[in-house]
């Protein structure tokens, strides 16, 4: 096993997702006052919707982490669960969508990150393939149908509410 290729993947597999939440930090307030809320509106459809998913998907289908099934030794530490899918993939996978929507270069930049995470997280064998892969289906799913919906709750009172406070505090 090459030692920099493992190093750079725990790294990879434990802290790169901040690196990602960082940068998509930077890039929302540096966007313009009417894209930050666009953005801000996507998220607080997309996020929970997201994280329902996951949650509904680990519970319909059990896939035991490889070093639980494949006699992987991994190289970080992790607990014995249901690794599918994959919570830290889906996390940047929803970041990198929500910006993709308003700054495409950034969000090809975090579309990277997104993906170096979750080979991060196959090579440290806590995931499997299958587990990063949904996860980023899910967050593209759930990100474009939201951004075809968004516009349409416009007709609920408590979304205009939602909406109005982000456009006073965003």
């Amino acid at each position: 096993m090459n030692v920099s290729l493992s190093t750079f993947a725990i790294f990879g597999a434990e802290y790169l997702y901040f690196v990602l939440i960082l940068i998509a930090v930077i890039q929302f307030f540096l966007l313009i006052k009417s894209k930050r809320q666009q953005v801000a509106m996507l998220a607080i459809t997309t996020l929970p919707i997201s994280f329902i998913i996951l949650k509904i998907a680990g519970a319909l289908y059990n896939n035991p982490r490889p070093f639980v099934t494949d006699g992987v030794i991994p190289l970080i530490a992790h607990k014995v669960n249901n690794g599918f899918p994959s919570d830290h993939t889906i996390l940047c996978a929803v970041i990198a969508s929500l910006i993709f929507s308003v700054h495409k270069k950034t969000g090809i930049i975090l579309w990277i990150l997104t993906l170096l995470v979750g080979a991060s997280r196959v090579y440290v064998g806590v995931h499997h393939p299958v587990d990063v892969v949904t996860s980023m289906l899910i967050a593209v799913v759930v990100a474009y149908a939201c951004s075809i919906v968004n516009p349409k709750l416009l007709k609920f009172t408590w979304y205009v509410k939602i909406q109005e406070l982000v456009k006073k505090y965003v």
